[in-house]
């Protein structure tokens, strides 16, 4: 009777008492105090397109954008690529991976406006494909790679006092393979070596196999400091549509099942539980897969801002959460247009709900920036492509504004050391550039290894003593390998001279033939 009385009175539902029970039992289940949205990892996933781009003024604005609706943190995700999912190189792809002086201005915009900064080191395929079916033919060769890949990232993390750094994200089929547990273990123990600032990995939410969170085999790691999770977690189905758009009840009774079952990885590890990307497209249907770029629907911004709103109402809360990283802002704004239907909340009704939620946090120097970013950075923004962790000589051409570089090829063949005159001698030829060509810009170093299938070879080139970079197969057919390059943003040395050195490999790594050509630089007027 009385319990029917207060219900009457105050009207409690029984989803607000379901939510309450669940809640009780995961605080009492984590043993940590209450915490709430002023204590998060307040995060918004800042991306970009091509190698330039976060050193734009754009950029810098929406970066500002950031600090000024009350984030604390803001993501940067350099992407690299291989070619699918069996390959055993990974590499950045010139017109579109972040350079390393774009992500150092970036980091340094951030902190100057009061962000601090998550560095996730992105790996995709060219094909397409996901990359948590990655499984390469060759582990101990692939982990080479991935190992560069993952550590050049955190010297400059390290560099620049980046505040978090994550060793991977969604590789479903290499974290959860035991027999790759110790190699994960080596890989943060260097990682740790190096970077002294939380450490963390993201895992996918997934079914079935793709469930990645839960059977990541070195959560426990001491090394690792944050478990991270990238919660795309289906919290309405296609039946709560019937009667129209599901009400905001309903999808924060969809969160109550992710909750509990997040609850029992974070206690068992003991780690804070930060989900580290999650988004909603403004569309219908949005919060049934949320996980799927590609589903159809109408533009509906408004049940992507109650998706929003039913994720900081399930969660804020919950004392064992680290924080929330949105996905997406992009620092060039102008690729949100009107009526996206895409993960942006950039103008947009969930944009007015992230400032709700993190608003209230806002530190008084937040509250008093400019409405764009401050127009003196301390960064070195000189244009160029990706650095290398084997640094080569960098120091820039000194250019008036009537004069450009020229680069001249020279060929210098040679194969298992033997030296040949002529670029098409030997098993490697090397079909562009050729002898005495000018190259500028975007250029394809094109090679083959003749007699041989594209699949029963590897490619790479580096420049002098700098990494090795991996061709892929060529997008044009044909059985040549080939590797977009950028000269015209690399520092040339006035005049200098470079070596380029193509390297032909078996499916085993070992070194089929080599041949070098020879870049000149030179001053030349327009």
């Amino acid at each position: 009777m009385e319990m029917r009385l207060v219900s009457t009175r105050f009207k409690i539902s029984r989803v607000f008492v379901l939510g309450l029970v669940v809640l009780i039992f995961l605080m009492i289940a984590s043993g940590v105090a209450e915490a709430n949205v002023r204590d998060w990892e307040r995060g918004i996933a800042v991306t970009s397109e091509a190698p330039d781009q976060l050193l734009s003024p754009s950029s810098d604005a929406v970066i500002t954008k950031a600090a000024q609706i009350g984030a604390n943190f803001i993501s940067l995700s350099p992407t690299w690529y291989q070619n699918d999912e069996s390959s055993i190189f990974v590499q950045p792809k010139p017109e579109a991976t972040a350079s390393d002086a774009a992500l150092t201005h970036a980091i340094q915009v951030a902190h100057q406006v009061g962000l601090k900064v998550m560095l996730i080191p992105f790996l995709d395929l060219y094909d397409g494909k996901w990359n948590g079916f990655i499984v390469p033919r060759d582990q101990d060769l692939w982990w080479g790679s991935y190992r560069d890949f993952i550590l050049h990232y955190a010297r400059l993390a390290a560099a620049n006092n980046v505040e978090q750094l994550s060793v991977g994200r969604e590789l479903v089929k290499q974290s959860n393979n035991p027999a790759n547990a110790g190699r994960w273990h080596d890989l943060l123990a260097q990682v740790r070596n190096i970077y002294k600032g939380k450490i963390t990995y993201q895992a996918n939410w997934g079914t079935d196999w793709a469930e990645e969170f839960s059977k990541v085999t070195f959560w426990g790691d001491p090394n690792i400091d944050i478990i991270g999770v990238n919660g795309y977690f289906p919290i309405v189905s296609a039946d709560d549509y019937k009667s129209g758009c599901p009400n905001l009840d309903t999808m924060v009774r969809g969160w109550l099942g992710p909750i509990k079952v997040l609850s029992q990885l974070q206690a068992k590890y003991k780690k804070p539980l930060l989900i580290s990307e999650v988004g909603y497209r403004s569309i219908d249907g949005a919060a049934i897969d949320p996980f799927a770029h590609w589903r159809e629907g109408s533009f509906n911004p408004d049940e992507q801002a109650l998706a929003y709103r039913a994720f900081f109402q399930a969660w804020q809360n919950i004392p064992w959460m680290a924080g929330v990283f949105w996905w997406e802002w992009k620092s060039n704004p102008a690729a949100v247009p009107p009526y996206d239907r895409y993960y942006s909340s950039q103008n947009k009704a969930a944009e007015k709900v992230l400032e709700e939620f993190y608003g209230p946090y806002r530190t008084a120097a937040q509250m008093s920036l400019p409405p764009t970013a401050p127009s003196q950075v301390t960064t070195d923004s000189r244009p160029r492509t990706i650095s290398q962790p084997s640094t080569i000589n960098t120091t820039s051409i000194t250019t008036v504004s009537d004069s450009q570089p020229t680069v001249s090829i020279q060929d210098n063949a040679f194969s298992k050391g033997s030296a040949v005159s002529a670029n098409e001698a030997g098993p490697l030829q090397i079909l562009w550039p050729r002898d005495q060509a000018v190259v500028s810009g975007f250029e394809k170093i094109k090679a083959v290894c003749k007699g041989m299938q594209p699949s029963q070879y590897d490619l790479t080139w580096r420049v002098d003593d700098g990494r090795e970079n991996y061709f892929r197969d060529s997008a044009e057919g044909g059985d040549h390998k080939e590797a977009n390059v950028n000269f015209s943003t690399w520092n040339w040395q006035p005049s200098g001279h470079y070596k380029l050195t193509v390297t032909a490999k078996d499916q085993q790594g070992r070194q089929i033939a080599e041949r070098q050509i020879e870049i000149v630089v030179k001053q030349s007027s327009n």
